[in-house]
C-alpha cells in the first residue's frame, strides 16, 4: 500500500516522464480531488525547476477554486459538466501531456477522453507525430482513492516483461482457452489481419509506459492484449465468471455462458449457470442483461478483443471498478463491440497455444510454462 503523495510522483516519474520544461493539464473533479492533486503538486514539484507548467482543472469546481488559482469548466467558456469548447482544445493541443482523474461518469470523462482518443488516432496522430506536436495522454476514469494507493506504485519494467513475454507466447498462434466452469474457446491471433471493423490488429502491452510522444494509456495498467481481433476465428464457449464491463458488478453470482460461432455470439446460448453443478439456469440475473444488451447492440455480438491481466495488486472484490478487475493476474478477458464494448471477465484459464499448455492463472498468480522464468509475481 502507497500514499497518495507516493502514487503521485508514481504517475508523473515513471508513468508519464514528465520534465521540468513540459506543459502538463490534470483534470479532475471534486470527487476525485485528492488523487488529482496529488499528480498536480508532484508535477509541480518537477516543472518548478524548467520552463514548464502544470495546470489543475476541476470541471466542477466553483468560483472558490478559482480563487485558488485552479481552472474550472469556466475557465473554458464550458457548462458543466466540461464540453469540448475551441478554448479547451486549444489549451490541450499546447500541452505536451494530459491526465484525467474524474469519475467513471460518461458525461464528465466523454469529452476529454474522446477528445485526445479522436485527436490521437490514425491521420491525425500520425500528422502530429510527424510535427512533433502530439502530446501523451493517462485517463484514469472511475478512479478511486484505494486503487490509486495499491495499484500505481508497481514494478513497471516486470510489468512490461510480463506483458511482452505473454504477447511472444501467444501472438501468431491458434488459441484455446479453458476453465473449470467450462470456457472452452478456440480462435488464432495475428496482429496483421484485417478484421470486420477494418482496422489492423495490435498485439499491445499496456504496462504503463506513456513516456513517448503521441502515446495514450489507462491506469493502473497491467495486461497484454489483442484488439481488434480476427473475430472470424472464435469458436466455442465462454463462462463469464468475474464481471461484465458495463456491469461492473464484480465477481458474478451467477457466471454467465454463451456460445460464439464464427466471432459471432449466439443470443439463444445465453444463460445463467450454477457455479458448483454447471447446471443451466436460463435468462437469469446478468444472463438476463447481456441478452438484452447484445440483441439491442449488433456490433455487441461481435467478437472484438482478448486481454490478459498481468497487475499483481489488482482484486476481485464486489463492486471493484472494471479498469482494475481486468488488469487482475490470473484473468483473462473477452470483449465484444468497438461502439458498444463490453469486457467479460473469465478467471483461472489455461491457455494453450498450437495445442501446448503455455499459460496457467491462479488467484492473482500467473505461470508461463515455456519461459525458463516461470513464475511472475
Amino acid at each position: 500500500m502507497s500514499t497518495p503523495k507516493r502514487s503521485g510522483e508514481v504517475i508523473v516519474k515513471d508513468v508519464l516522464g514528465l520534465k521540468p520544461d513540459e506543459k502538463f493539464l490534470v483534470f479532475t473533479d471534486k470527487s476525485k480531488l485528492l488523487i488529482g492533486k496529488a499528480i498536480y503538486n508532484a508535477a509541480l514539484r518537477i516543472v518548478k525547476n524548467g520552463n514548464g507548467y502544470a495546470k489543475l482543472v476541476i470541471v466542477d469546481g466553483d468560483s472558490n477554486d478559482l480563487k485558488k488559482g485552479y481552472l474550472t469548466s469556466k475557465s473554458f467558456d464550458s457548462p458543466v459538466p466540461l464540453k469540448l469548447t475551441d478554448k479547451l482544445r486549444r489549451e490541450c493541443y499546447k500541452a505536451d501531456a494530459v491526465l484525467y482523474a474524474i469519475s467513471g461518469d460518461e458525461t464528465v470523462t466523454g469529452p476529454v477522453r474522446h477528445f485526445w482518443m479522436d485527436t490521437y488516432s490514425s491521420a491525425a496522430k500520425k500528422s502530429m507525430l510527424k510535427s512533433g506536436k502530439a502530446g501523451r495522454c493517462v485517463g484514469m476514469p472511475g478512479i478511486t482513492k484505494s486503487m490509486f494507493t495499491r495499484l500505481v506504485d508497481v514494478d513497471y519494467e516486470k510489468l512490461s516483461e510480463l506483458g511482452k513475454r505473454i504477447i511472444e507466447t501467444l501472438d501468431k498462434k491458434k488459441i484455446t482457452v479453458k476453465t473449470a466452469l467450462g470456457t472452452d474457446v478456440s480462435f488464432k491471433l495475428n496482429h496483421k489481419y484485417v478484421a470486420y471493423w477494418d482496422e489492423k490488429t495490435g498485439a499491445s502491452v499496456d504496462d504503463g509506459n506513456v513516456k513517448e510522444v503521441g502515446k495514450i494509456g489507462n491506469i493502473p495498467a497491467g495486461e497484454a492484449f489483442w484488439e481488434p481481433v480476427d473475430y472470424k476465428t472464435f469458436n466455442g464457449t465462454i463462462v463469464v465468471d468475474g464481471a461484465f464491463g458495463k456491469l461492473e458488478t464484480g465477481p458474478l453470482k451467477l457466471p454467465v455462458k454463451y456460445e460464439v460461432k464464427k466471432g459471432i455470439v449466439d443470443l439463444d446460448s445465453i444463460t445463467a449457470i450454477n457455479p458448483k453443478t454447471k447446471k443451466e439456469m436460463g435468462l437469469k440475473g446478468p444472463a438476463k442483461w447481456l441478452r438484452e444488451f447484445v440483441s439491442a447492440h449488433e456490433d455487441a455480438r461481435v467478437m472484438y478483443e482478448f486481454g490478459v491481466g498481468t497487475n499483481p495488486n489488482a482484486e476481485a472484490k464486489k463492486g471493484t471498478n472494471l479498469l482494475e478487475l481486468e488488469k487482475r493476474i490470473g484473468s483473462v478477458h473477452f470483449a465484444t463491440g468497438a461502439e458498444n464494448h463490453n469486457d467479460g471477465l473469465v478467471y483461472n484459464p489455461r491457455i494453450y497455444a498450437n495445442g501446448e499448455l503455455v499459460l496457467e492463472g491462479k488467484v492473482g498468480r500467473m505461470w508461463v510454462w515455456n519461459n525458463i522464468e516461470s513464475l511472475f509475481f
